[in-house]
């Protein structure tokens, strides 16, 4: 498989296992591999059915070979690892990642039930996201992590994104406050100790100010993120360059920012254990900073 370039001073993404034979569905748990068949939904239905506690990928070539990746013995890898910076070659027509297989729960001493996931997509952008236990398959909608992953990895852009930078900048606060508030109780009640967290501050900041420097951001865009963490130049996230130069605009801004919890969320939190006034104060102050300004 061919990668995205990376810069020479920095390590070459992993490659990918040898492929492995292509296994055969055990009798009476799950249909056979649909060979003869371009069909993202009915790869992913048969993924589910196949699916064993590893993660797998599978690859449909456009002459009708098939080529089966796991992960090398006794490792849980990350799904999206098998993919992870590199990109599926030309002759690849659908892959699919097939998230494995999530043990049974207990309860009251009765045995759970065994669930599975798959992620298939095309060349052509179709793509399907399947769950279920085998005979019971549920496809869900939307975007994720590994849908961006799939995507990529076949050359393909992933969904728009309409969360800013502004809205990390954010998250990123509110999430500092929390543990600063939870691990030090009584330490963060005023402006000013609030504002020692955020990510732009650069202390005695407004909260006029603040807003408008966190707006500026937002209206930045995700590119000149995106392109200073792929050169190596900022570590203000937590993501490889490789990675970074990997994944384009949509899919670097979920990376960043599906890591935490929806901002309404966070305010609510941070209500029930901050000062009531500071915590309205904090609130105003994200709303601003998601403004656009004219």
């Amino acid at each position: 498989m061919s990668e995205v370039p990376s810069s020479p001073t920095r390590p070459d993404p992993p490659r990918l296992p040898l492929p492995r034979r292509i296994p055969t569905a055990p009798a009476g748990r799950g249909p056979a591999l649909p060979l003869s068949s371009q069909s993202h939904t009915a790869w992913a239905a048969a993924l589910v059915g196949l699916a064993d506690h590893a993660p797998v990928l599978v690859e449909l070539t456009a002459a009708g070979s098939v080529r089966w990746w796991s992960p090398h013995d006794g490792d849980q890898a990350d799904p999206i690892s098998l993919v992870w910076a590199q990109r599926a070659e030309a002759d690849v027509q659908l892959a699919g990642l097939a998230l494995g297989r999530t043990a049974p729960d207990a309860h009251a001493g009765l045995p759970g039930v065994s669930t599975a996931a798959a992620v298939v997509a095309t060349r052509t952008g179709d793509c399907s996201v399947t769950t279920g236990t085998g005979a019971d398959l549920t496809n869900a909608g939307g975007r994720s992590l590994v849908v961006d992953a799939l995507m990529l990895y076949l050359g393909l852009p992933t969904a728009a994104e309409p969360r800013t930078p502004a809205h990390l900048v954010c998250s990123v606060w509110l999430d500092r406050l929390l543990a600063a508030t939870v691990l030090e109780p009584g330490r963060v009640t005023t402006w000013t100790a609030a504002i020692r967290h955020h990510p732009l501050s650069s202390g005695g900041t407004t909260a006029p100010e603040l807003a408008a420097i966190t707006q500026d951001l937002g209206a930045m865009g995700w590119d000149p993120m995106r392109l200073a963490v792929a050169a190596g130049s900022t570590d203000w996230v937590d993501l490889d360059p490789v990675g970074a130069a990997w994944m384009d605009r949509g899919a670097f801004a979920r990376r960043l920012l599906d890591r935490y919890p929806d901002l309404d969320d966070q305010c609510r939190v941070l209500s029930a254990v901050m000062p009531t006034r500071l915590a309205h104060t904090v609130r105003h102050a994200v709303s601003a900073s998601l403004t656009h300004r004219r």
